[in-house]
């Protein structure tokens, strides 16, 4: 079935977002091409008006579930065995540390495993007071301390979480070139706390959600309302900041930005023209999703 999606919005991005108004996109075979004249084809099916092709928004969580080292009964060799698994699979894998404290013993190993192999390492560090706590009480260091002791952030690593981190901490990852990874609403539930939100941006860390419900219009909401509540100024979190966050700095951190954009992989929905970027941040939802294509 052909089904020509006409006058519809493209949103884009190169250095900064990009409305294309009033194009039109023909949908074949779970192909897509834009079409100079919506009137040089038979199709079977229009859509148009009110209806937004952007690229599917960034859930790392997604990255979890899919393409990480297993480190249970931890051993170099069980690694490399998986290592070639995911090669045989066309999978590029990273690692993914979600102890700290577990891990510690294992993390010289690990280090020098995705160094030699090039391999992206996500962990979570500083998501909760109990970690910090146990983190200064067993090594004298915070988290992220830790993971400089051990040659972790020279390795450019992905934070996920950072809700109770410093100042400090900050500072070192932007100086590493680390990214953060925000649970909002994980954090929200668990009682694990805020984030600090306008001290990553400030700090200019590479940010990007995830979303264990798969609801990363609820984690733009968040991260755009939440601080402003906190510090009480309206001003402090942009809507192009977190739609980046959304759209962009996951591709970034995973070295993958020739991803974005890709006619292979984007979404239509539906959101209000009149003011697009308020109506993906303030109130999308994924009801307004027509169609996520790979």
């Amino acid at each position: 079935m052909k089904t020509l999606l006409k006058n519809v919005s493209v949103l884009s991005y190169n250095n900064k977002f990009e409305i294309l108004k009033n194009a039109n996109f023909l949908r074949y075979n779970n192909k897509f091409e834009i079409l100079q004249n919506s009137n040089t084809c038979n199709v079977d099916n229009v859509l148009q008006n009110d209806y937004v092709i952007m690229p599917k928004l960034f859930n790392f969580n997604d990255y979890l579930n899919n393409a990480t080292f297993n480190l249970n009964n931890f051993s170099v060799e069980s690694l490399n065995k998986q290592l070639t698994m995911f090669k045989n699979n066309n999978i590029i894998p990273f690692m993914f540390i979600d102890n700290i404290i577990e891990t510690e013993p294992y993390l010289d190993q690990i280090v020098m495993f995705s160094k030699k192999n090039n391999i992206k390492i996500a962990v979570c560090a500083g998501k909760t007071l109990n970690e910090m706590g146990e983190c200064d009480k067993l090594f004298g260091l915070s988290p992220i301390n830790l993971l400089e002791e051990y040659g972790v952030l020279d390795l450019e690593p992905i934070i996920v979480g950072a809700t109770n981190l410093d100042k400090e901490d900050f500072e070192k990852l932007n100086y590493y070139n680390a990214s953060i990874c925000l649970t909002l609403t994980e954090d929200l539930l668990n009682g694990n706390g805020i984030p600090p939100i306008v001290t990553i941006i400030k700090n200019n860390i590479n940010v990007f959600f995830s979303s264990e419900h798969n609801d990363i219009f609820k984690e733009m909401f968040l991260c755009y309302s939440l601080p402003k509540g906190m510090l009480n100024n309206s001003e402090v979190v942009g809507l192009t900041d977190v739609l980046k966050m959304a759209l962009i700095n996951g591709y970034v951190a995973l070295n993958k930005q020739n991803l974005f954009n890709n006619l292979d992989s984007f979404m239509v929905c539906r959101a209000d023209n009149k003011n697009l970027f308020e109506s993906l941040v303030l109130f999308g939802n994924p009801d307004k999703i027509v169609k996520i294509c790979y």
